[in-house]
């Protein structure tokens, strides 16, 4: 079963991810540009905080020390 449902599904998990990515895209625009300057948090805003705080602090490594440094 796997053999013949899995490839023929592929496609359209594939196709489904990239549409909700685009989708996930547009909407992370209005809340970063309508809910910032408010501090109005969502969760795709507070992801891309987390993100932006991590970014600072390991400002002081290089991009591989990630993987290598506790």
């Amino acid at each position: 079963m796997l053999r013949v449902t899995l490839p023929l599904v592929t496609p359209g998990v594939l196709g489904a991810a990239i549409f909700v990515f685009a989708e996930m895209l547009g909407s992370f625009a209005a809340a970063l540009v309508l809910g910032l300057p408010s501090r109005y948090y969502v969760i795709t805003t507070a992801i891309y905080q987390l993100i932006q705080q991590y970014r600072q602090r390991s400002r002081s490594r290089p991009p591989w020390a990630c993987r290598c440094l506790p």
